[in-house]
């Protein structure tokens, strides 16, 4: 059926799609000699604005390679796909693909030292980003990554940092179940999620927010702070 659509429609974007889908069905099927040229044809022919196109076609030629356990040819084809397309949500997502790789292969000192590196990296996309969307995405990221890492008091900081950059309601709504888990549950240190919540209220002119920040802060002091992730 692909291969009909393709012939019939070759310059259309339903034929562009159907290679894709193709490549991905010979992939899943391990006919990764079918694969490649399809996905190679794809990257060559088309155009540079089709980002969607480009990025899953990288990021799939990557996996075709992990597949195979020919993981120096998968990581450039990903490091390639993060750096030409940082901008795009595969790219944007890399790093912490490539830590997900070294989890699964149970290679804790490799998934550490990639989850450092992603964090690095998102943090300097978020600086030169900041107060864009992409900002506050890599911002996020940079969270996880410390996460990942389980550098616990970094990730913390990193969230409430990005509270502090990108004051509203969504930066507090995503960041503040992360910042309480960190320092409340995981690290025992409710003191610091005060004195993050209290450097917030200063700078912000949100009387909502604020009646917000100000009920977690009594909150946690009383000690009464209910779990806010499992």
């Amino acid at each position: 059926e692909f291969k009909k659509i393709i012939e019939k429609y070759p310059a259309s974007n339903a034929a562009k799609a159907a290679k894709l889908s193709l490549a991905e069905f010979y992939i899943s099927h391990k006919k990764y000699e079918k694969a490649l040229p399809i996905l190679n044809a794809l990257i060559e022919k088309t155009d540079s604005k089709d980002t969607t196109l480009l990025t899953s076609a990288y990021f799939m030629k990557g996996n075709l390679y992990e597949r195979q356990g020919q993981w120096d040819r998968a990581s450039k084809e990903y490091l390639f796909l993060r750096d030409k397309y940082t901008d795009t949500a595969l790219g944007l997502q890399v790093p912490m693909y490539i830590a997900a790789y070294y989890i699964r292969k149970g290679q804790e000192d490799e998934a550490s030292r990639a989850f450092r590196d992603a964090a690095a990296f998102y943090e300097r996309v978020e600086k030169e980003n900041r107060g864009k969307v992409l900002g506050y995405q890599a911002a996020t990221l940079m969270r996880d990554a410390y996460l990942g890492a389980k550098d616990y008091e970094k990730a913390g900081v990193a969230g409430g940092n990005t509270i502090n950059d990108y004051l509203s309601n969504r930066a507090l709504t995503d960041q503040m179940p992360y910042v309480e888990l960190i320092y409340v549950k995981t690290m025992k240190t409710p003191a610091k999620a005060v004195e993050i919540y209290k450097s917030i209220m200063e700078k912000s002119k949100d009387k909502k927010l604020n009646e917000v920040l100000n009920k977690r802060i009594e909150a946690l002091k009383a000690g009464k702070a209910e779990k806010v992730l499992s």
